[in-house]
């Protein structure tokens, strides 16, 4: 593939990640890079050799050489910049959550036309085990599929190393806490491996916020979740049952299952041992319950996956742009996990089960600033809210 003229769009921790990518990757050549604190876009573009430092996003979505862009800021905001830079021409990957709510990534959609516009939850996807776990559920194995489980809950650990960020539990900053920073990879993850084959219609969820005897492990003003349990009522008699949480005062567990009527697979994305795998469960009316390990990662798959983590997102990105197919996880998906998420949150503020809007329904709008996923949000704005 030929290089792609790439500008990357916030100069923090994660857009280093993604300069690091580019920095490994034959196909992207960075071109420009921006950020509103000049000092770390200057010292991001002497580490990684980038030429080009322009002041704000603005200029550099008017550069002709840039043909693609990453846009690795806060997700306030961030959907007013890939409209921007999808009416310019360029293509955007997006980082995770893609969006404060779905009417934003419907106001994409509006203006997308035939440009790229990738997400950067589709990153667990893009590894080995998950093309194990995708290939062994489409076989049918499992038989008719009834329930996706997520329970990934981890202990609080000592005491913060330095100055937790700001914008990681914020509403307002980044849509909301640990559902949004993590619970994106698990919709997408889950969802992506059984084939978007599970179609939600409500939710019944409820979130809570650090422990005030634990508030040191977030920044002083946050405002978002820091654990969430939902239960997801699908069409066909389906279900799927999410919950995340950090900082808690609880043994950790970390579980991805699909269970079908025949049997089921349980992944550890997390290492096990050392290593990542893939286990199959099966019901076998002569023995009981039979278990076999799958697919089990060696060191070198393990490495591979990692590296898979880094890379990903930014070579699937430039992989749809060049060879002209969709991202794994486009603007069509990402409008799926963000209606969940956003039905996540509004039952949780009003206490009963909220509807999940269908993909389609609806023209693209763009709310106000500040009117995102938060819990702020009362019984009477689920129904009308874009």
């Amino acid at each position: 593939m030929k290089k792609m003229h790439v500008g990357v769009v916030g100069c923090g921790f994660t857009g280093q990640q993604h300069l690091k990518a580019a920095a490994r990757l034959d196909c992207v050549d960075v071109v420009a890079i921006a950020d509103i604190d000049r000092e770390k876009a200057g010292d991001a573009a002497e580490q990684f050799k980038v030429h080009k430092v322009c002041p704000n996003a603005d200029v550099l979505l008017r550069d002709p050489k840039v043909e693609a862009v990453v846009l690795a800021v806060p997700t306030a905001g961030r959907s007013q910049l890939a409209i921007d830079a999808l009416n310019a021409g360029k293509h955007v990957l997006l980082e995770k959550p893609a969006a404060m709510n779905a009417g934003e990534i419907r106001a994409m959609m509006a203006v997308r036309g035939e440009l790229v516009c990738a997400c950067c939850s589709a990153r667990y996807r893009l590894t080995e085990v998950a093309r194990v776990a995708t290939e062994f559920v489409a076989g049918g194995a499992l038989g008719k599929l009834r329930l996706l489980r997520c329970r990934a809950a981890h202990g609080v650990g000592g005491p913060p190393k330095g100055p937790p960020p700001r914008w990681r539990v914020s509403r307002a900053i980044n849509g909301g806490g640990i559902l949004v920073n993590w619970g994106t990879y698990d919709l997408d993850f889950l969802l992506g491996v059984t084939g978007w084959s599970f179609a939600a219609k409500e939710v019944l969820a409820r979130i809570w916020r650090i422990a005030p005897h634990l508030s040191s492990h977030v920044a002083p003003d946050s405002d978002a979740e820091s654990h969430f349990a939902a239960l997801i009522q699908c069409e066909g008699g389906r279900a799927i049952t999410l919950e995340r949480g950090e900082f808690l005062a609880a043994a950790n567990e970390d579980a991805w299952e699909i269970i079908g009527s025949h049997g089921s697979l349980r992944i550890d994305m997390t290492r096990v041992d050392g290593k990542w795998s893939v286990t199959h469960h099966w019901a076998a009316p002569e023995k009981g319950l039979v278990s076999r390990v799958l697919w089990a990662a060696t060191e070198t798959e393990a490495t591979r996956d990692e590296e898979s983590l880094a890379n990903g997102p930014l070579e699937d990105f430039i992989a749809s742009i060049q060879e002209r197919h969709p991202p794994r996880t486009g603007l069509e998906q990402a409008l799926i996990i963000t209606q969940i998420t956003d039905a996540i949150y509004a039952s949780a503020r009003c206490g009963r089960a909220a509807p999940v809007r269908a993909p389609l329904g609806e023209p693209a709008t763009v709310p106000t600033a500040g009117a995102g996923r938060g819990p702020e949000l009362t019984c009477d704005l689920v129904s009308s809210r874009p």
